[in-house]
């Protein structure tokens, strides 16, 4: 009886960092999707692919993402480049990549990030620049 407990313990336990680290990452996104609307005029989704991390160390690189896209898309102060990005961008997701990049599918782009790196303001830009 003792025994199955502690299995049940340890199992509740497993995860608690990643978890906590899902929390603070939870209104980052959000604020970063507020912050798009106000300066592009437009919704877009953003998401953490949080099932793609395998440690809560993986995700410390997510923020850093949440900027590039921010620095990516500065040219959000004309109305043509407001026009020509919320034409094209539904969606922003941060996922795990060993070698982290930026691509597009659909309207997403998704940013690799890793423990140490992620796919950098650069590759969001020649996305958005592509659209132009």
């Amino acid at each position: 009886m003792i025994l199955a407990t502690v299995a049940i313990s340890s199992v509740a336990m497993a995860g608690k960092p990643e978890r906590d680290r899902q929390a603070e990452l939870v209104p980052k996104a959000a604020a970063l999707k507020a912050d798009f609307k106000s300066r592009c005029g437009c919704d877009i989704a953003v998401t953490v692919n949080y099932d793609s991390y395998k440690a809560a160390g993986d995700m410390f690189r997510v923020e850093a993402a949440f900027d590039s896209l921010t620095e990516a898309t500065a040219a959000c102060s004309s109305a043509t480049e407001k026009a020509i990005i919320c034409k094209h961008l539904k969606g922003y997701t941060v996922a795990f990549s060993a070698n982290p990049v930026a691509t597009e599918a659909g309207g997403t782009i998704t940013c690799g990030s890793s423990s140490n790196s992620h796919c950098g303001t650069p590759a969001i830009s020649r996305i958005v620049d592509a659209w132009n």
